[in-house]
């Protein structure tokens, strides 16, 4: 166990840039940086005059049936749509506005809230507007199942373990 923490370590380090970050090659969704932005900034209950522009900037992009798509052209995503329309919100813009009524039709013709993933569900407890029961989550005690045991972590993207594993751990 301990090499594989060394070799882990020593490769982490070996892809890091000389300035101390990682690099990679992820690109975001171009709603997922303002949408983001909109919540930590509310969250600190800072909002800046800068936050207008990231909300300028979202709405630019929803799609004319309402919803908002994760790449040019593309389908509308539920989990990205219900991320503008709570940013939206969160900036001011009424429910009532004809942007997110339009946003809302969409996103309950196609399922509703409960259709998101697992991240935007836990972005939407951040905020209190989602019940963190009602969020998948692994006991982390699965971590200890060893790699040939029917179901073991190492079966599940890494990107779904953290968001999972959180889930179990929420601060009420």
């Amino acid at each position: 166990m301990q090499s594989a923490i060394v070799r882990s370590r020593e490769f982490l380090l070996s892809e890091q840039h000389p300035m101390g970050i990682g690099v990679g090659n992820w690109k975001p969704i171009r709603c997922s940086r303002p949408t983001t932005s909109i919540c930590i900034r509310n969250w600190k209950a800072a909002i800046q005059a800068g936050s207008s522009g990231a909300l300028t900037e979202m709405m630019r992009y929803q799609n004319e049936d309402g919803s908002w798509s994760i790449y040019p052209g593309g389908p509308g995503n539920i989990s990205l749509s219900v991320k503008c329309y709570s940013s939206a919100k969160l900036m001011g813009v009424e429910a009532g506005d004809p942007r997110l009524a339009k946003c809302r039709a969409w996103v309950l013709a196609h399922g509703g809230v409960v259709a998101c993933n697992t991240f935007t569900k836990m972005y939407l407890c951040g905020l209190g507007e989602y019940d963190y029961d009602a969020v998948p989550a692994i006991p982390p005690e699965i971590v200890l199942f060893p790699r040939w045991f029917y179901f073991n972590i190492y079966e599940i993207s890494s990107w779904s373990r953290s968001i999972s594993c959180s889930a179990g751990h929420h601060v009420r």
